[in-house]
């Protein structure tokens, strides 16, 4: 019986393979980079999003005001939840997002998120400018912004937070849209829960996933 010989790939014909492989990497390259920058721009979004809308929840679930404190810093900041206890607001361990804990179980932070899970490129930008944080009353209510002892501090409260990703020029920008209000020195205003969305601030005002008038 004869047997046929085994044939291997000649030399040309793997240049032609990584020639072609080369040029599907470089068709495709770009549009994978985008994909990947705007993923993490969601990933920061739908945080931001998750945590002000959890920080009313739990105004209104522990009976107390809960502040809702973002950290700007790309990659190293983050957002923290404190909450009220004995009419003080206990100090945050760690005091930044992506710190360590000092003890066990601190009060504060009660829930917090830092950029460099899921987003380290994203960057954040707050409306009014330098505004850093929100708190919500115990009926989930817009109320002033306050210290650690729970006076009003006299500071701007987050109106919406912008979310980009300078690291890519193609990449979509999002926006979590908070209120159009600022709170009264002494009282509290509603805040609906249909007012805290996340948007597309690039979209004509017609599409559903627009911002609205007054977060602009």
């Amino acid at each position: 019986m004869a047997s046929s010989a085994l044939r291997g790939f000649t030399l040309v014909e793997i240049m032609v393979a990584l020639a072609i492989f080369g040029l599907l990497i470089l068709l495709a390259g770009p549009q994978l980079a985008t994909f990947l920058a705007n993923s993490q721009v969601r990933n920061m979004a739908e945080a931001v999003l998750n945590g002000v809308q959890r920080t009313q929840t739990t105004a209104i679930n522990t009976n107390a005001p809960a502040l809702f404190v973002l950290d700007p810093t790309v990659a190293t900041g983050g957002w923290e939840i404190l909450i009220a206890v004995d009419g003080a607001v206990p100090a945050p361990d760690p005091a930044t997002p992506c710190g360590t804990k000092s003890a066990a179980n601190p009060v504060n932070p009660a829930q917090l998120f830092c950029f460099k899970e899921g987003a380290q490129y994203a960057k954040v930008t707050s409306s009014p400018g330098g505004a850093t944080k929100i708190t919500f009353d115990a009926f989930g209510r817009l109320q002033c912004n306050t210290d650690n002892t729970l006076a009003c501090d006299g500071s701007a409260n987050l109106q919406w937070i912008d979310v980009t990703n300078p690291s890519n020029a193609s990449s979509r920008p999002l926006r979590v849209c908070i209120t159009d209000q600022q709170a009264p020195g002494g009282g509290s205003v509603p805040v609906a829960a249909s007012q805290i969305k996340m948007c597309d601030p690039a979209v004509a005002a017609t599409e559903p996933q627009a911002c609205p008038a007054n977060c602009s």
